[in-house]
C-alpha cells in the first residue's frame, strides 16, 4: 500500500516536471514567435519609415527642381528684357546721334554755303509743292532766308529766329500760347512738304518716313496740337509712306481734311 502510494506521488512528481517543462517549451516558442512578430513589426515600421523618408526627400528635391527652374526662368526672362531694353536703347541712342550729326553736317553746310543749300532747298521744295498739287505756293517758300538779315545770321551758325513765326510752312506760325487748334488745308500740305523735305535722300530720290513722323513727335512735344490735326497728319504721312511717294498726295488729303478736321 505504501509502495502504490509512493509510486503514484513518483508519477504525479515526473508528471508534473514534464508539464513544467513543456509549459516552459511553449513559453519559449511563444516568447520566441513574440520576438520574430516583434522584429517583423519593427522591419515593417523601419521600412514605412524609410519609404516615408523616401517620399518626403523625393518631394524635396521636387520642389528644389522646382525653384530652379522658375529661378531659371526667371533668370532667362530678365536677361531677355534686359538685352531687348539694351537694343533699344542703343537703337534709339545711335538715332539720337544719327540725327545729331545730320544736324552739325546742316550746320557746317549752312556756314559754308547758305545761300546754295537755300536755292537747293526751294529746289526740291518746289518740286515736292508740284507733286502735291500746290505749285503756286512754291514762290514765296523761304524767300525771307535770303535775305541779308538771315544770311549773315546762319553764316553765324545760327537760325534766323524770326523766321519759323512768319512762315505758313511752318507749325509754329499757326501756334497760339503754345496751343495749335486749326490749320488751313493748303498749308498743311505746306507743312508736310516741308518736313518730307527735311527727310529727302538726294541720292535714292526717297522719304526717310520715320524721320517725318519723328519730326511731328518733335512738334507735338513743343506745342499741344489738336489730336485731330495730329491724326490728320499721321495718316497722310502714313498713306504717302504705304505708296513711296515724296509728296503728300493731295487727293487723299482733301478727303481726310474734309471729313474729319475741316473747322
Amino acid at each position: 500500500m505504501l509502495s502504490t502510494s509512493k509510486f503514484r506521488n513518483f508519477v504525479n512528481n515526473s508528471a508534473k516536471k514534464i508539464n513544467d517543462k513543456l509549459d516552459i517549451i511553449d513559453a519559449n516558442k511563444l516568447a520566441r514567435l513574440a520576438k520574430k512578430e516583434e522584429l517583423a513589426m519593427q522591419k515593417i515600421s523601419q521600412q514605412k519609415e524609410k519609404q516615408k523618408k523616401q517620399a518626403a526627400k523625393k518631394t524635396r528635391q521636387q520642389k528644389r527642381a522646382q525653384r530652379f527652374r522658375q529661378r531659371i526662368s526667371y533668370i532667362g526672362y530678365s536677361i531677355k528684357d534686359f538685352f531687348e531694353n539694351l537694343f533699344s536703347n542703343i537703337k534709339h541712342f545711335l538715332y539720337i546721334v544719327l540725327r545729331s550729326i545730320i544736324a552739325n553736317i546742316k550746320k557746317i553746310y549752312v556756314k559754308t554755303d547758305y545761300k546754295a543749300s537755300v536755292k537747293a532747298h526751294r529746289k526740291l521744295i518746289s518740286h515736292l509743292y508740284s507733286r502735291a498739287g500746290i505749285t503756286s505756293l512754291a514762290a514765296n517758300h523761304d524767300v525771307d532766308l535770303l535775305s541779308s538779315k538771315s544770311t549773315n545770321t546762319a553764316i553765324r551758325g545760327k537760325e534766323p529766329l524770326d523766321h519759323k513765326y512768319i512762315s505758313q510752312h511752318h507749325i509754329e506760325y499757326w501756334a497760339q500760347d503754345g496751343v495749335i487748334n486749326e490749320i488751313p488745308f493748303e498749308q498743311t500740305l505746306e507743312i508736310m512738304c516741308d518736313m518730307f523735305a527735311s527727310a529727302y535722300n538726294h541720292d535714292t530720290k526717297t522719304i526717310d518716313y520715320m524721320l517725318v513722323l519723328a519730326l511731328l513727335e518733335e512738334k507735338q512735344e513743343k506745342y499741344t496740337i489738336n489730336g485731330v490735326l495730329v491724326s490728320y497728319f499721321v495718316n497722310s504721312i502714313t498713306h504717302a509712306q504705304k505708296h513711296m511717294l515724296v509728296a503728300p498726295d493731295y487727293s487723299y488729303c482733301k478727303t481726310q481734311y474734309e471729313d474729319f478736321v475741316l473747322f
